[in-house]
């Protein structure tokens, strides 16, 4: 997993190489704990948007489209990082 800013600046959290279920844990934890819900590619709730897509040089991504979105991959980052029982 990692997190790297994008041509645009703004933030992507990818997760490289992880198996299909990793995402959809991560999917699951969005939704849940977050209010997250998918409009078409992207995850959203309020004002939050993040992209999601797949390639073969990311894996699995998230990709924020402004600030909060900067901020809010920052904070799911360290906290995935910290927490032994994230679905990553």
């Amino acid at each position: 997993m990692t997190l790297t800013e994008t041509a645009s600046g703004h933030l992507s959290l990818d997760l490289d190489d992880a198996e299909d279920s990793v995402w959809t844990a991560l999917e699951l934890h969005l939704r849940a704990l977050h209010g997250l819900v998918r409009v078409g590619s992207a995850l959203q709730h309020g004002s939050l948007v993040l992209e999601t897509g797949y390639d073969h040089w990311s894996g699995y991504y998230l990709m924020a489209v402004d600030a909060e979105g900067d901020q809010f991959l920052t904070a799911l980052y360290t906290t995935l990082l910290e927490t032994t029982d994230a679905p990553l």
